[in-house]
């Protein structure tokens, strides 16, 4: 795998809907800012297929992960994708458009932005 992002979602409908996950390199960079801790409960806005939240779980077994997404497709192949890896019961996903939060979810130890709002 190239060190760029890589394409994991693709709507040939509407060519302007992909999505990609981060390339190695800033995934590192985001999971290790986290400092997870073995309990810690974080909150992912954006599941990017639910690759993060699987190394997040690694790190943070005890804790709860959730991920808002607002996109039914993608929060099905993240839903498909965690049942693959059997984490399914580890992670829950809610759609719901991160740009809004969880506040009544709260509190978090942490919270992870995966993206950025397009216009």
């Amino acid at each position: 795998m190239k060190n760029v992002p890589n394409l994991f979602y693709l709507d040939n409908k509407n060519p302007n809907s992909y999505r990609t996950i981060s390339a190695p390199d800033i995934i590192t960079l985001m999971i290790q800012g986290l400092n997870l801790k073995e309990s810690d409960d974080l909150l992912i806005l954006g599941a990017k297929s639910g690759y993060i939240a699987a190394l997040a779980h690694k790190l943070a077994p005890k804790g709860e992960i959730v991920i808002l997404e607002a996109n039914s497709d993608i929060a099905k192949l993240t839903t498909e994708n965690l049942k693959k890896l059997k984490l399914d019961s580890h992670v829950t996903i809610i759609m719901k458009n991160p740009l809004n939060g969880a506040p009544d979810l709260c509190p978090w130890h942490k919270i992870l932005v995966t993206g950025a709002r397009t216009t």
